[in-house]
């Protein structure tokens, strides 16, 4: 994984207590590589480039919790889900689908701090196909369960 994938991938998976949101985190990231294509030479991508994606993710932001395509998605921005699938990987670094993933979980991470909802009922309003399968997603990426995330779930886990 390149330095600027761990950085936005870093920016989106969060603890439930960051005051910082997920858009001013990837925000960040998009500064920390750009400031790296700067100091490195790294090619700039044209403006073309940056605003097909930046369409996407401002597609997929109101499309939050709903199962989305990557041809839906690079359709949206006005080019093939070859070509936007490209288009992003050369941007940041990682592919489209583990960024969808990473902002389920992030999306997740909220809910499970800020509402009382059940796990398998936050699950379905972020769009993955089971608690299972978020569960697993959950642990993989940030390193707790997703009940740990609970408030109060600290205390009890220590004493």
């Amino acid at each position: 994984m390149t330095g600027a994938a761990v950085l936005v991938r870093d920016f989106l998976v969060t603890t439930p207590h960051s005051p910082i949101t997920a858009e001013k985190r990837f925000a960040q990231a998009l500064l920390s590589l750009r400031l790296s294509q700067v100091c490195f030479g790294i090619k700039q991508r044209s403006i073309k480039t940056e605003r097909t994606v930046q369409k996407a993710l401002e597609f997929i932001e109101t499309k939050s919790g709903e199962k989305l395509s990557v041809a839906e998605i690079a359709a949206e921005a006005g080019t093939s889900a070859y070509h936007f699938t490209r288009l992003f990987r050369a941007t940041f670094g990682f592919g489209i689908k583990r960024y969808l993933l990473l902002r389920k979980i992030e999306h997740a991470q909220r809910l499970i701090a800020t509402t009382d909802e059940s796990l398998a009922q936050i699950a379905y309003l972020v769009g993955f196909s089971s608690q299972s399968h978020m569960t697993t997603a959950f642990t993989r990426h940030v390193g707790r369960t997703p009940s740990s995330f609970r408030p109060g779930q600290e205390l009890a886990m220590s004493c």
